[in-house]
């Protein structure tokens, strides 16, 4: 990776969408996801990402080795880097939570985008608008194209 290259903080409800062939926003997650193992891309995530992958995708297909795989499939990307939520980035989150209307978990992913000066990327348009006046946070499809 080089100076000025990109950081980015990836929502799950993007991983779930490039999982779940079904999901509306499928080939554009997937293009993301395949774009930022190719290109090498720095993640930065919080600790909550692989809990709410694995829900979601036990939710979706309940008994099926779905989940497991997909969490199992994060170690491919070397680039992820996992941001402990500890007592400052909690405390950040909780402002955040308290002060844009956020619900806890997406206030944790903007929380961790603010700290490691990386750019969200959600398909969560509450997500969107109440981040932006604290964070860059774009859909898949606009980080892509801005590529």
């Amino acid at each position: 990776m080089t100076v000025g290259a990109p950081v980015v903080t990836v929502d799950a409800s993007v991983w779930v969408a490039a999982a779940v062939a079904s999901e509306a926003h499928h080939a554009e997650c997937l293009a993301l996801v395949r774009h930022l193992r190719l290109h090498d891309v720095r993640m930065v995530q919080p600790t909550l990402f692989p809990v709410e992958l694995a829900a979601a995708l036990g939710r979706r297909f309940p008994g099926s080795a779905q989940a497991p795989a997909a969490v199992r499939l994060l170690a491919a990307f070397s680039s992820m880097e996992v941001l402990p939520l500890e007592a400052e980035l909690a405390a950040i989150a909780t402002r955040l939570a308290a002060d844009c209307g956020l619900r806890g978990a997406d206030a944790v992913y903007v929380a961790t985008a603010l700290r490691a000066d990386a750019t969200l990327i959600t398909l969560d348009e509450d997500v969107l608008r109440r981040a932006a006046p604290f964070a860059a946070a774009w859909t898949p499809g606009r980080w892509l194209a801005s590529r």
